[in-house]
């Protein structure tokens, strides 16, 4: 077939330098080799990306457990806090019930106290005045009657 159209022999290739925007030294081989070189740096890049991506929401994840967990620390520690300042509410009538009688008690030990002190300081002035005054004259022993002999 002579005269067909044979597209194997075409003597001009179908992309030209201007549609490839290629330098005038360069290839259009190069051209491949070079964004094929790209292609595989852009892959490992991402590679490197969605490792990275993964770390960080493991990380993220992993920061959450923990604040979640201080979270539920903090609610419980707010939730004691409540309770206890309850509690002292409820027993601070009780506390000042407690005061007045212990104040009381101690008035009525210190008045106790220096009604023993009066009453100590009395007795030593009583035996104090016993040894200061004479000793009172006993009479001699009579003698004895012969009845008393026999």
């Amino acid at each position: 077939m002579p005269g067909a159209d044979n597209t194997s022999a075409r003597t001009t290739p179908p992309i030209t330098g201007n549609q490839l925007a290629l330098k005038p030294d360069e290839s259009a081989t190069q051209r491949a080799l070079e964004l094929a070189q790209r292609l595989t740096e852009a892959q490992d890049e991402k590679k490197t990306l969605v490792a990275r991506t993964r770390n960080l929401e493991a990380e993220l994840a992993e920061k959450e457990r923990a604040l979640a967990a201080a979270t539920r620390e903090v609610q419980a520690a707010t939730e004691e806090v409540r309770r206890t300042k309850a509690e002292l509410e409820q027993w601070k009538p009780q506390m000042t019930a407690l005061a007045k009688r212990l104040q009381s008690a101690e008035k009525e030990n210190a008045t106790t106290l220096q009604s023993i002190v009066s009453s100590l300081e009395q007795i030593l002035e009583q035996q104090k005045a016993a040894e200061e005054a004479p000793e009172p004259r006993q009479p001699p022993p009579a003698k004895a009657t012969e009845r008393e002999r026999k």
